[in-house]
C-alpha cells in the first residue's frame, strides 16, 4: 500500500501474507480507499489479488505473487497484525481521500458535491462519546504517572517553560547554522539518557548514521569529558578521520551506549517517509508505541521545510507544510488519548532572520513562512548564533510564545558548550580572521544581512 522505499511496504506485505483471514469485500474496500491518496502505488498488487479471487474463488499464494511482483513480495510474520488494523487503516485512507475530494470540489465551486462529501466523511467518524467527570479524574491519575515536562537542557529556557509537556507542541526556529539540530539532538539525548524517555527522532536532512554519530559524540563527552583525550567530535566520526586511539574510544562509547540503562531511541530519515500519508505515519508511531509497551514519549522532526521532498507532486508547498504541522499538532494532542511531546524544528523566514541579526529580537512573525507554526505552537523558541557567540561557546535564545507561562522580550545569550557534536553550520574554528567574521554575519557598512539564503 505504500511506496517501496519506505519500511511501511512491509505492512502491505503482511496484509498479503494474511489474506486468508480477510474477506474479499475488505480487500476490495482497501483498493478503493487507496485511490487519490499517497498510498495508491500498491493498488496493482491488490487488484491482482482481487482478479485472482474472481477467477479461482480463492486467494493467490505467495509464489504466484512473487512471480508477478518479484522481490516486492516477501514472507513476513507480524504478531501485531489484526483485522482491526486493516479496518483502521482503511478508514484513515478513506478519510484522507475524501479530504482531497472536498478540496477539489470547493475549488470548483461545486458546493452540493462538497455537502455530499462532508456527509460521507461524518459517516466515517466514530460516534463521539461524552467526556465525563470520571474520565477527567482517570486522565489526571494517568497524568501523574508521567512527568510534568521534558527539559531541553538549557536552564534559561527550562526555567521559563518548565519543560515541554505532553500535548503541548513545541516549535524551535532559527536561521541556518543557529544550532537547531544541535539543540534538538542534545535535548533528545538528555531525555533518553537522563529522563529514561522513549523518543523517535526524524531527520529529513541527515542520514541515519550521521544522526547516530551525533548521539555517540554527545555520549563520548559524558564518558570522557573535553580535551584532547576526551570527547569525539561528530565531524571526525562522520568523515572517517578517527585515529586508532580514537576508534578504540569509539568502541567503548558504542558498547556503553548499547548496555546503559536508558530510554529507547528510534532514528528515522527522509527515505522512511518518502510518501507522506497521515494514515501511514500514524501507523508507524502506533507500531512503535506497541513495541515499547505503550511508552512512546517524544517525537522530534528536524526540520519542517525539508519535508517538501515528501510531496514533490504538490504544487503548493506551503499548503503541504501547513498540513504537515497540523498533523503533528494533532498527534501531539491526541495520540492514543494521552498525547506526546512533539518538537518541530523550522527555519525562520528571511525578514525574521534579518531582525534577529540586527536587533537581537525575535517575534512570532518570524515563523510565518509556515503559518501553522505560529498558530498551533504551545511553545515557540527562537535561536540565533553568529560567529561572535560561537567563539565564546554560546548561543542566543528567546522564548517567543508560551501559553502556560512567561516569555522573553529579547534574545538572551546562554552557554551552550557542546561544540564537539555540532550538526551543521559554522563552528568557532571556522572564524580565522576579522574579515571571515564579517562574511559570516554579513556586516558591511553598518548593515546586517544573513548570508546563504
Amino acid at each position: 500500500m505504500f511506496l517501496v522505499k519506505t519500511p511501511l511496504v512491509d505492512q502491505s506485505l503482511v496484509v498479503l501474507n494474511n489474506l486468508s483471514g480477510i474477506p474479499i469485500e475488505t480487500v476490495t474496500e482497501i483498493v478503493e480507499s487507496l485511490k487519490g491518496t499517497s498510498c495508491e502505488h500498491h493498488t496493482d498488487i491488490y487488484q491482482t489479488v482481487i482478479n485472482f479471487w474472481k477467477e479461482h474463488d480463492r486467494y493467490p499464494d505467495l509464489s504466484y505473487l512473487k512471480s508477478k511482483f518479484g522481490n516486492l513480495i516477501a514472507e513476513r510474520a507480524e504478531p501485531n497484525f489484526t483485522l482491526d488494523y486493516v479496518a483502521g487503516l482503511t478508514s484513515g485512507l478513506r478519510q484522507e481521500s475524501l479530504q482531497l475530494s472536498i478540496r477539489e470540489a470547493t475549488l470548483l465551486g461545486d458546493y452540493d458535491e462538497v455537502d455530499r462529501l462532508l456527509q460521507r466523511r461524518r459517516a466515517l467518524v466514530e460516534e463521539i462519546k461524552p467526556y465525563t467527570e470520571d474520565n477527567a479524574l482517570a486522565d489526571y491519575k494517568k497524568m501523574l504517572e508521567r512527568p510534568s515536562g521534558i527539559e531541553l537542557g538549557i536552564p534559561e529556557i527550562d526555567e521559563v517553560v518548565n519543560g515541554i509537556c505532553y500535548g503541548n507542541p513545541c516549535i524551535i526556529g532559527g536561521p541556518p547554522g543557529s544550532g537547531k539540530s544541535t539543540l534538538a539532538i542534545s535535548a533528545t539525548y538528555n531525555a533518553v539518557t537522563k529522563g529514561k524517555f522513549n523518543a523517535a527522532f526524524i531527520s529529513v536532512e541527515l542520514m541515519k548514521r550521521d544522526v547516530m554519530y551525533n548521539f555517540w559524540s554527545r555520549h563520548s563527552y559524558e564518558m570522557f569529558g573535553s580535551g584532547e583525550d576526551g570527547a569525539l567530535k561528530a565531524e571526525r566520526i562522520k568523515k572517517g578521520l578517527l585515529s586508532e586511539e580514537e576508534y578504540t574510544r569509539l568502541e567503548e562509547v558504542v558498547e556503553d551506549w548499547k548496555t546503559m540503562e536508558r530510554g529507547q531511541l528510534r532514528i528515522f530519515s527522509a527515505e522512511d517517509f518518502t510518501a507522506f500519508s497521515p494514515a501511514a505515519m500514524t501507523h508507524v508511531f502506533n507500531q512503535l508505541d506497541d513495541e515499547w509497551n505503550g511508552k512512546l514519549d517524544m517525537v522530534v522532526l528536524d526540520y519542517v521545510q525539508m519535508c517538501r521532498s515528501w510531496r514533490p507532486d504538490r504544487a503548493d508547498a506551503m499548503e503541504f507544510m501547513n498540513d504537515l504541522v497540523r498533523y503533528f499538532t494533532n498527534l501531539c494532542v491526541s495520540f492514543r488519548g494521552r498525547g506526546l511531546v512533539v518538537i518541530l524544528l523550522s527555519q525562520i523566514n528571511r525578514e525574521g532572520a534579518k531582525r534577529m541579526a540586527k536587533s537581537k529580537v525575535a517575534d512570532l512573525s518570524s515563523f510565518a513562512e509556515v503559518n501553522s507554526l505560529e498558530r498551533d505552537a504551545h511553545t515557540a523558541i527562537a535561536l540565533y548564533a553568529d560567529a561572535a557567540t560561537k567563539l565564546s561557546g554560546n548561543m542566543m535564545v528567546q522564548v517567543v510564545k508560551n501559553r502556560s507561562g512567561q516569555v522573553m522580550e529579547e534574545l538572551r545569550t546562554v552557554s551552550f558548550e557542546p561544540e564537539y557534536f555540532v550538526v551543521g553550520g559554522l563552528r568557532s574554528s571556522s572564524v580565522i580572521s576579522e574579515n571571515a567574521l564579517d562574511t559570516v554575519i554579513g556586516v558591511s557598512g553598518g548593515d546586517t544581512d544573513i548570508q546563504g539564503w
